[in-house]
C-alpha cells in the first residue's frame, strides 16, 4: 500500500499495527478496563499508530514528534469529555457514529501533523 512520499508499507509496519491493536486489547481485558474504556483505548493506539506509519517520510522532522504529542494530548481530552458525557445507558461508542468520528479525526489529525512539520522545518532551513 503507498504512503505518503511514495513509500509503501512492509510487513513489519502491518505487524506493527496489528501487534499494537492486540496488545491494547489484550492488556484492557487482563486489566478489567470498562468496555467503553477499551473500545477509546483501542480506537486511540489504531489512530495514532496509522498516522505514524503513514508519516514516515516526515520522522525525521523532529516538529512532526512535537506536534504529535499536542495532537495526543488534545485527542486524549477530547475522548476522555465525549466519554465522560455518554447517557448512563450507552455501554459502548461504536458502529458508524465511531467509524465517520474517526475518519474524520483521522484526516484532520495527518492535515494538522503534516502542515505542522512541513511548515516548521522549512523555517529553519536558511
Amino acid at each position: 500500500m503507498r504512503i505518503a512520499g511514495n513509500k509503501t508499507t512492509t510487513l513489519w509496519e502491518w505487524v506493527v499495527i496489528f501487534g499494537s491493536v492486540a496488545a491494547v486489547v489484550a492488556l484492557t481485558e487482563v486489566a478489567g478496563i470498562a468496555p467503553v474504556w477499551q473500545t477509546a483505548s483501542t480506537y486511540t493506539v489504531i489512530v495514532f499508530v496509522c498516522l505514524i506509519v503513514a508519516l514516515r517520510s516526515a520522522w525525521s522532522r523532529p516538529n512532526l514528534w512535537r506536534a504529535l504529542i499536542v495532537a495526543f494530548v488534545l485527542h486524549a481530552l477530547t475522548v476522555f469529555s465525549a466519554i465522560r458525557e455518554f447517557p448512563r445507558t450507552s455501554q459502548e461508542f461504536h458502529g458508524i457514529l465511531l467509524i465517520a468520528s474517526g475518519l474524520v479525526e483521522g484526516l484532520l489529525l495527518l492535515g494538522f501533523l503534516w502542515r505542522a512539520s512541513a511548515k516548521k522545518s522549512s523555517q529553519h532551513i536558511s
